[in-house]
């Protein structure tokens, strides 16, 4: 009776699988220990759709193929919702990279059938190689550095600073910008896109600003959290409904920032529709600017809502064009009305001639396609020469017009 009752606190009463008290157990006794941490990526989404019996048992199949798969060589756990750990015996140890490898390429060929679930799942891998210490946590931050960097990825945990510095202004920031978007308390700043030929303002592009202890912080310093956190359409919402305020009220041409998550949103079109007739906003004196950190060439959902955003009358412009996941196959098929070269081909613009074909061959396919330009990051007197010598037709930048929160206090 006593060994069953040990049995049973050292398993997870769903999958039977060893628990997070046996792996404690387990890592203490041991002196190095090497941990595969895999999470099913999308989990929340297979409650959603399919209830919490079909996505508990998927939990069951997928750990039973591991242990099936892999107990041999591994001792296999359930450490809590989607999240399944490894640790490999003694003789399974050498060329873990290689091993890790060959788990993500059985688990991708598998489909887990059950009920009515009839799928194959994506996974991240997070791996702390021979720790002696806080392997759980260093394998965690394998596993959120994985996530991050898109689906089926395996990271390493690594000392590298980098890393390190990245959680960490991750966790500084994350309950900041969860006070902001609880308080609407984000302020909004405007910096001008001016028509080069005429030399006045056509519109401004509204630019995010966290006010926290009586400092102002630019969206460099705190994007990349908000990104990694999940909170980058609560954001895009504070901004667009700002946006249609000013505009009813000042009657100017506004473009917000959106990014591809964002797009692929079921709700996005009901939520601009819904608030540009609230506000009883001229859609042409609003678009959208695209921020691409993932391909949407090949993305339906993004496709079918960037055409039913165009057709309420909103310009649809790629921001940072020529750097990240931009090219000329990302706007096959798209209403696109303006494109933004990235600023780090016109910074230095004057004297790189590398700089100088790239966005030659940009205004060429433009001029084709019949698509504005702006220049960004227009920071001197050099880079504006150039820009208006290879007549580009609008320019943005700190020379042009630093980003300020009084729209007034820009003079035409």
């Amino acid at each position: 009776m006593k060994d069953e009752i040990i049995q049973d606190f050292n398993r997870d009463p769903l999958t039977h699988l060893y628990n997070r008290a046996k792996f404690n157990e387990d890592c203490a006794a041991r002196d190095e220990n090497t941990l595969i941490l895999i999470d099913i990526v999308g989990f929340s989404k297979i409650n959603e759709n399919y209830g919490y019996k079909i996505a508990d048992s998927v939990l069951i199949e997928f750990g039973a193929f591991l242990q099936i798969m892999y107990h041999d060589d591994y001792t296999i756990y359930h450490l809590g919702n989607d999240l399944f750990g490894l640790i490999p015996h003694l003789n399974a140890v050498d060329n873990i990279f290689k091993r890790v490898k060959a788990i993500r390429s059985d688990i991708l060929k598998i489909k887990i059938i059950t009920n009515n679930f009839n799928n194959s799942v994506a996974i991240s891998i997070g791996v702390a190689y021979q720790n002696e210490h806080n392997l759980l946590r260093k394998a965690e931050l394998a596993l959120k550095e994985a996530r991050n960097s898109g689906i089926n990825k395996i990271k390493y945990y690594s000392d590298d600073l980098k890393i390190l510095k990245k959680i960490e202004n991750t966790n500084k920031w994350v309950p900041i910008i969860q006070e902001q978007i609880e308080k609407e308390s984000f302020l909004v700043y405007y910096q001008p896109v001016y028509n080069l030929r005429t030399y006045t303002i056509d519109k401004y592009e509204t630019l995010i600003r966290i006010k926290h202890k009586g400092q102002i912080y630019s969206p460099g310093l705190f994007i990349q959290a908000a990104y990694d956190a999940g909170f980058m359409y609560e954001i895009f919402k504070f901004m667009f409904i700002s946006a249609c305020k000013k505009v009813n009220k000042k009657n100017v041409k506004l473009s917000v920032n959106i990014g591809t998550q964002e797009l692929e949103r079921d709700d996005l079109y009901d939520f601009i529709k819904i608030n540009i007739e609230k506000y009883g906003i001229a859609t042409n004196k609003l678009s959208v600017e695209i921020l691409e950190y993932n391909s949407i060439a090949k993305n339906s959902a993004i496709h079918e809502n960037i055409l039913k955003i165009y057709k309420l009358g909103i310009a649809i412009i790629i921001d940072d064009f020529g750097v990240n996941c931009s090219n000329f196959s990302q706007l096959q098929n798209l209403p696109i009305s303006i494109i933004k070269i990235d600023g780090s081909f016109i910074e230095n613009i004057a004297s790189s001639k590398e700089s100088q074909i790239i966005v030659k061959t940009i205004q060429t396919y433009a001029r084709e396609k019949n698509i504005k330009l702006v220049a960004e990051y227009v920071a001197s007197k050099e880079a504006l020469s150039k820009v208006m010598e290879l007549n580009i037709e609008y320019g943005q930048g700190n020379y042009l017009g630093a980003a300020q929160e009084q729209i007034d206090e820009f003079y035409l």
